[in-house]
């Protein structure tokens, strides 16, 4: 088993960028889900099962870097945002730049797009670390649902995914702990999912009894302990990063390409 691909999703919601190297930082992975998007009423975020607009935003990355400087975590993204009808935006992820305007006429309400990289907005708060899956399983799934195993990431939205494995391999890792190059994992529980996974990732486009074909689809594989049926609608699995005993601000990578180390 080794470590075959890396997606990082630096705006929550919108599209993730490949790499072939990631730092950790605060229980997570540096630059994923760093910022986000939100409604300037009432302060509240949006995501693709808020606003369903959203998976029309189409963005593009050069980068991360990152390194430090005098004591300090100095990361760079560079951006490309496509809206329908908007001029495109070019510039760095930051705060306080046209990302909001775009947005704001897109979706026909006022939105700022907020966060640094100092900041890490996860989607599960406890469990902070990468989600992980095996493309062996991505390819099981696009088969089930004539689909190819680029819509099925873009839809589940996984971090590391994992080579050389059977699929949903990633769940035996759930209670173990993993290492990946310098960077230690503990594997928590298969991830419960939402709306957004029925969905086409371009159109928007809801597949009508998605969620129950899927868990017909978990029932024939096997291997899942939940307590009902209701509950297998699940995939990838939630980690958490094993602090360092480094102080924070000191980086720890990983790369693809590495194998996966249970112990």
């Amino acid at each position: 088993m080794y470590l075959k691909g890396i997606a990082i999703y630096p705006i929550k919601s919108l599209d993730g960028m490949m790499t072939s190297i990631a730092a950790s930082y605060q229980g997570g992975i540096l630059g994923d889900r760093a910022f986000r998007i939100m409604r300037t009423a009432d302060g509240k975020q949006m995501n693709a099962k808020i606003e369903p607009k959203l998976i029309h935003v189409r963005t593009t990355y050069d980068g991360p870097s990152a390194r430090i400087q005098h004591g300090k975590l100095k990361t760079r993204i560079a951006l490309e945002m496509e809206v329908p009808g908007e001029v495109k935006f070019v510039g760095e992820l930051e705060e306080g730049t046209g990302m909001d305007r775009i947005l704001s006429n897109f979706l026909g309400y006022d939105v700022e797009v907020r966060g640094s990289f100092e900041e890490r907005y996860p989607d599960d708060p406890t469990n902070p670390g990468p989600s992980v899956v095996a493309l062996s399983t991505l390819l099981s799934v696009a088969e089930r649902f004539s689909l190819n195993a680029e819509e099925v990431s873009r839809r589940f939205r996984p971090n590391l995914i994992l080579g050389d494995c059977e699929e949903f391999s990633e769940e035996q890792l759930v209670g173990k702990y993993f290492a990946i190059d310098e960077v230690d994992f503990e594997g928590r529980h298969v991830c419960r999912r939402c709306a957004v996974p029925t969905r086409d990732s371009r159109t928007g486009d809801v597949r009508s009894g998605f969620a129950k074909e899927f868990v017909e689809f978990r029932k024939e594989k096997g291997g899942l302990p939940v307590q009902s049926e209701n509950e297998l609608y699940r995939l990838c699995v939630r980690t958490l990063i094993i602090p360092s005993v480094l102080p924070n601000r000191i980086l720890k990578f990983f790369y693809t390409g590495s194998d996966v180390v249970v112990r």
